[in-house]
């Protein structure tokens, strides 16, 4: 659980630098260490949604962390950009 918590956290930090294809390389990681951890549906779904790449992917990682941890302002953000790049 604690690799998937600095995988997500080091995902998220790539793609807010810029770094978004290692982003995904990087989300992906945490997302094969723990399919079902919240926090690695909702890394891969936000470095997807800043990609620009894998639209319905990012949609249904971000609806499934939503629903297992509730909301929070960057999945609201995400669906935001998602919803205005349709």
């Amino acid at each position: 659980s604690r690799d998937v918590r600095l995988l997500s956290e080091l995902a998220l930090v790539q793609a807010k630098t810029g770094d978004v294809e290692q982003a995904v390389a990087t989300a992906q990681r945490a997302q094969a260490v723990y399919r079902a951890h919240p926090m690695s549906a909702q890394s891969l779904g936000v470095v997807l949604v800043a990609s620009g790449e894998g639209r319905r992917n990012a949609a249904s990682l971000l609806a499934k962390a939503r629903k297992v941890a509730g909301d929070n302002p960057l999945l609201a953000e995400a669906r935001m950009v998602l919803a205005a790049t349709r």
